[in-house]
């Protein structure tokens, strides 16, 4: 591990880093920020894809755009995360050579908050739920109070 990258902070907002240098391989990350201060876009020499970061109004991370595909976060009134997805490119090889690139929609993994669905006419009631909505490719992640 290399300790000496040079770090280049914004002169205007001294807690954003503008960009870091990395002399031993030639490395350069610049930072973007939007108005309130998240980031919303990285770009590094040594990745093919620059990485977009989206926001709502409550700077809750919604999505990412990176070379592996597009990833979409979902939250409740809370602010609590409910939901993730993603959509995954690939590219599809024959004998070495690229014939195709494909996507692939991941199923939405359901965040269950323990506090409300320890009940369980409650659980019965969003798999109901679910079920009317026609949503089929999702995984529920549930963790017990214990």
């Amino acid at each position: 591990m290399n300790y000496n990258s040079k770090f280049h902070y914004n002169s205007v907002k001294s807690h954003q880093l503008d960009q870091v240098w990395d002399p031993a391989n030639g490395i350069l990350t610049k930072f973007t920020y939007n108005t309130t201060g998240s980031v919303t876009k990285i770009d590094d020499s040594s990745q093919p894809v620059v990485q977009d970061f989206f926001w709502n109004e409550q700077q809750q991370l919604t999505g990412v755009s990176n070379q592996q595909g597009v990833h979409h976060y979902v939250y409740d009134h809370s602010g609590e995360r409910i939901m993730k997805s993603s959509l995954i490119n690939s590219t599809v090889y024959l004998n070495d050579q690229v014939i195709d690139s494909a996507s692939n929609l991941d199923p939405y993994t359901v965040y269950l908050n323990p506090w409300y669905f320890e009940d369980k006419k409650v659980m019965e009631a969003t798999r109901r739920l679910f079920k009317q909505k026609d949503i089929t490719c999702i995984d529920l992640i549930h963790t017990p109070l214990n």
